[in-house]
């Protein structure tokens, strides 16, 4: 990937609109900085550090962060469709635009972003499987009630904290806080 071609995506990136909630990601803010570096080779090799290292809750695969993140995304567009709203067409365009380009993102490995740095030394790796989201994204639309959106597409159990809902990512760590009664004493 070219310097130019850095540089526009780290722009398409920045001007998100739809899915804007993906910029609080540490590994979109990572990607953008990466992009964006007019910086020397250390920065460089740190930004991508960082970036590789935000993936590891997604077992290093960048297309799995980018599904759970826009799945899990509460916007506008999903929300209209959870409500049988009318979308307005602005609104559409602007996120078949945004998963357009989150299907390119999907496309990247560590050659296109660490290619134009001159290092030969140990450079981190990840994985990425190329996504179409403009029909993931559809398909998710159309059987939103079966998918969930928001917080609720992001697990498939929750639990109470205080007046809070939060997804929980294993049943085994729920229940690690437990005591267990002592059933028989010797």
């Amino acid at each position: 990937m070219t310097e130019q071609e850095e540089k526009k995506l780290a722009c398409e990136l920045s001007a998100l609109s739809v899915f804007r909630g993906i910029l609080k990601y540490e590994t979109m803010s990572a990607l953008i900085g990466l992009l964006s570096s007019d910086g020397d080779i250390k920065e460089k090799l740190s930004l991508f550090g960082k970036f590789v290292y935000s993936l590891s809750d997604d077992n290093y695969c960048f297309s799995d962060f980018l599904c759970r993140a826009v799945y899990s995304d509460e916007n506008r567009y999903i929300i209209s469709a959870a409500q049988k709203s009318e979308i307005p067409q602005s609104l559409k365009q602007n996120a078949i635009r945004e998963l357009e380009i989150f299907s390119r993102l999907t496309e990247l490995d560590t050659k296109a972003l660490c290619g134009e740095i001159d290092f030969d030394g140990y450079i981190p790796q990840f994985d990425n499987k190329k996504t179409d989201f403009v029909k993931t994204y559809e398909e998710r639309l159309e059987n939103v009630g079966k998918y969930g959106y928001g917080i609720f597409a992001s697990a498939k159990m929750f639990r109470v904290s205080g007046e809070e809902i939060l997804p929980v990512k294993s049943a085994a760590v729920s229940y690690t806080h437990l005591t267990l009664p002592t059933i028989c004493s010797v």
